[in-house]
């Protein structure tokens, strides 16, 4: 309404020293080091990423091993990008054994206490999703353009992995 306090309208263009937090929910799939690979591939400051992984992997005794989705991804990194690190440091992954796994809103849950107070931003992901190149530096540009340091940008996004 007018003459209410509005939010404060955020800095434009975003600095690209913001940190940005990607919670990761995988339950048994093997396209999470992919997404992995492709975060930190695709953005244009991968440094200020930070990845937490719930995974929700099988294995063990007389049961198939499910793929590790960061060994997946570091794996990738040396085989398409030699000379690159693996961003073991950027990355945590908490463990869960699949036959104890309650559903995708459990693991978002889960997820709920992983969040960084160091963080700036928050974005939360399916484990097999693919990025446009500087997806990072566009996100924060598109949350700037909302002029409100509370918005929240939502979507369903479309799955094509390349």
């Amino acid at each position: 309404a007018r003459g209410q306090p509005q939010p404060h309208p955020p800095e434009h263009p975003p600095r690209n020293d913001s940190t940005v937090q990607v919670l990761i929910s995988a339950f048994r799939d093997e396209l999470c080091g992919e997404t992995l690979f492709n975060l930190f591939d695709l953005a244009e400051f991968p440094d200020r990423l930070r990845a937490d992984v719930v995974q929700q992997n099988a294995g063990g005794e007389g049961a198939a091993v499910d793929v590790d989705c960061l060994e997946r991804y570091c794996a990738l990194l040396a085989e398409r990008r030699p000379l690159a690190s693996c961003r073991r440091r950027q990355v945590r992954v908490y463990d869960v054994d699949a036959a104890l796994a309650k559903g995708p809103t459990w693991a978002r849950s889960l997820q709920s206490r992983m969040v960084r107070d160091d963080s700036e931003f928050c974005m939360q992901i399916d484990s097999h999703m693919n990025f446009a190149p500087a997806f990072d530096s566009h996100l924060l540009t598109f949350w700037a353009d909302t002029r409100n340091e509370y918005g929240v940008l939502s979507t369903y996004v479309s799955y094509e992995m390349k």
